[in-house]
């Protein structure tokens, strides 16, 4: 018995060169942006400063935290000082607020931010207020090219591996994909200028294995189907049947990872939310390119590359008659 999904008539392979339009538009517009500001690094990979107040047992409370935290946030902005984030440490009487920031520092400015955090909270004095320590950048130019390299490479040695596996058309379907991903979830994070760290690298190493994964089974379906129909089937039906008899499982997947990047960015650490929002970003460049750029280029290569078609069992005399 067929399932809903398999019922459905929206074709796939139809319908993905207009969601290659628009994911080429927006890779485009990122371009630009790049250009102009670079991408966003995060305070861990560019350096900063950071200092603590301790503000005790008021911040037991989630209005306070907020409170405390948006009125240092205005406090360093008008010093010309950008907050990355504000954590809370510690408990009781020793729970302290740690800031995080960027920006040009000097004497005067640590100075002025320390008398405008005591003027606007006059319970507190200089000693709650620790010392502004430098955060050591990490990244420099010769890591973010080795870095784009290992995944290159890690991209290449896949592709040879669904070579072997399937076929050349699989193989460069998988490398577009993959490079689609990459590149959506890049654009997004350029145009919307979000914090990148550590954990987006994370997440983008990730959200490209989760489609490699899904790319896989997807081919691994369209083997067998084509092992077990005596017919030779038209790729564009061949990949719409698979996507159908596969997008129940693909949904509740991308549904857990949903669940747990909502959750995430209902939490209130700036780096979390980042993390969130790059995992979300991830989720929708996997639906893109699995469903629609494979769609596309699969079916183009299969055209256009000689494939290793079956051979199909000629039929006996019983059969015939």
């Amino acid at each position: 018995m067929k399932t809903n999904f398999e019922k459905m008539k929206f074709d796939f392979v139809k319908k993905s060169k207009y969601f290659l339009y628009v994911t080429a538009g927006l890779i485009l517009i990122s371009l630009i942006f790049l250009c102009i500001f670079g991408l966003n690094y995060s305070i861990e990979l560019r350096g900063g400063h950071s200092f603590s107040v301790t503000v005790g047992e008021e911040l037991n409370t989630n209005s306070t935290f907020v409170e405390y935290s948006d009125s240092i946030k205005q406090i360093m902005n008008y010093n010309g000082l950008s907050v990355y984030s504000i954590q809370k440490q510690g408990e009781f009487v020793e729970t302290s607020l740690y800031v995080k920031y960027s920006g040009e520092v000097d004497e005067t400015k640590i100075q002025n931010i320390e008398t405008d955090i005591l003027a606007e909270y006059s319970s507190l004095t200089t000693s709650d207020i620790s010392e502004h320590l430098k955060i050591e950048g990490v990244l420099t130019q010769n890591e973010i090219f080795y870095a784009y390299v290992a995944i290159v490479v890690g991209v290449v040695l896949v592709a040879l591996y669904f070579v072997f596996r399937f076929d050349v058309a699989e193989a460069l379907s998988a490398l577009i994909c993959v490079a689609h991903t990459i590149l959506f979830i890049l654009s997004l994070a350029t145009v919307t200028r979000i914090s990148i760290g550590a954990n987006f690298y994370a997440i983008l190493g990730l959200m490209v294995a989760y489609t490699l994964f899904e790319l896989n089974s997807m081919y691994e379906f369209m083997r067998n189907t084509k092992s077990n129909t005596a017919e030779i089937i038209k790729p564009n039906l061949l990949v719409n049947k698979t996507i159908k008899n596969n997008l129940l499982r693909f949904m509740f997947g991308s549904g857990m990872f949903a669940v747990v990047f909502l959750v995430m960015l209902s939490l209130g650490s700036l780096p979390i939310k980042m993390t969130a929002i790059a995992g979300i970003f991830g989720l929708v460049g996997v639906s893109v390119s699995v469903l629609f750029v494979n769609s596309y280029f699969w079916t183009f290569f299969t055209k256009i590359l000689p494939q290793k078609n079956k051979k199909i069992k000629p039929k006996s005399k019983e059969e015939k008659a």
